[in-house]
């Protein structure tokens, strides 16, 4: 057994780690400074998958969601709900358990077959995640309540780490274990977007609160791994922005032009993954106006600093942050309920 998994290990591997073990990778030290993140627990689990081990990890997904509608559909996640309709799942596996014992043996082939292994991509994750990612290179699939994993899809990391994807899907597991209520999707993207970025679906899926959240927490720790300290006001916070390599000439121009004030003693800072932070810059770039953009920088990236505060485990410094903005605003305009 050991040499069978030595052997598949290349095509599917799961390691576990705590989310305090996570944030430390991700930060250097945990806790960050000044930050006290007491309130942080867990642990979860990171699946890789290459080539058959994508096909392997499909079946076992769709097992246990058929498991869990069967026999406890009260564990399933709001998320999974919302998303999928379970009676669909219920009646394939009455289809699927038909020939009697010997599916046992067939359920393999015959998922295979009803559904195709594309069917089951969309099946778990295409209504979760959105399908207008160019490339899915990692996922959080909340399919139950108290969801403990990430999947990393490790073909795409032949020449370089994955350290930054599995940062981001943590993030999105931290979001799912936490109580704010909110829309996933912007409510009025007209408002917010110009008309040519309102054709393009991949502005609405980066635009998705836990989206632009979680490519939030790359800039804030590629900061701390500079500054190795965290901001806990907001004139910092929009100082953070502004001392971006990639984001700063943008936030620091509109913050300035709008007559904001913020931290500007703050010495700039490179990101550790460009390619989270140049989406999320892509959106800024997207909103129709100035005055709209500076808006979104000093009432919507605030808020959701605050939440990643709280993510990360130190509740105090996240209210204390939050009291200082005014609400409600433009944050709960585009996802308040």
């Amino acid at each position: 057994m050991k040499l069978l998994s030595r052997i598949f290990r290349p095509y599917y591997s799961v390691d576990k780690r705590s989310s305090k073990a996570q944030l430390q990778e991700d930060f250097g030290d945990f806790p960050p400074s000044p930050l006290s993140c007491e309130a942080l627990k867990g642990d979860f689990s990171v699946i890789r998958t290459r080539g058959i081990g994508e096909v392997y990890h499909e079946l076992l997904a769709y097992k246990k969601m058929l498991h869990v509608i069967d026999l406890d559909p009260q564990a399933l996640s709001p998320e999974f709900i919302d998303s999928f309709d379970p009676n669909v799942l219920l009646s394939l596996r009455r289809l699927l358990d038909g020939p009697g014992r010997s599916s046992k043996v067939l359920k393999p082939a015959l998922i295979t077959l009803v559904l195709g292994l594309k069917g089951i991509e969309l099946l778990v994750k295409g209504t979760l995640i959105s399908n207008t990612r160019p490339r899915v290179q990692g996922a959080f699939v909340p399919v139950l309540k108290n969801e403990a994993s990430i999947v990393v899809k490790a073909r795409h990391f032949r020449h370089k780490s994955d350290a930054a994807v599995i940062s981001h899907e943590h993030i999105h597991l931290l979001q799912h274990r936490d109580f704010e209520i909110y829309n996933r999707h912007i409510k009025c993207p007209e408002l917010l977007l110009s008309d040519k970025a309102l054709t393009e679906p991949f502005y609405l899926y980066l635009l998705q609160k836990m989206e632009v959240e979680a490519r939030l927490h790359e800039c804030v720790l590629s900061f701390y791994r500079t500054h190795r300290q965290l901001p806990v006001t907001v004139p910092d916070f929009l100082g953070l922005l502004a001392a971006s390599q990639q984001l700063g000439w943008l936030a620091s121009g509109k913050m300035v032009l709008q007559g904001v004030t913020f931290n500007r003693e703050m010495g700039t800072y490179p990101e550790r993954e460009i390619m989270f932070v140049e989406q999320l810059e892509f959106v800024l770039l997207a909103i129709k106006s100035q005055e709209l953009l500076c808006r979104f920088l000093t009432e919507v990236l605030t808020v959701m600093y605050g939440n990643l505060l709280r993510y990360y485990g130190d509740d105090a410094a996240s209210r204390r942050l939050l009291m200082d903005i005014k609400r409600p605003n433009f944050y709960d305009d585009l996802y308040g309920k």
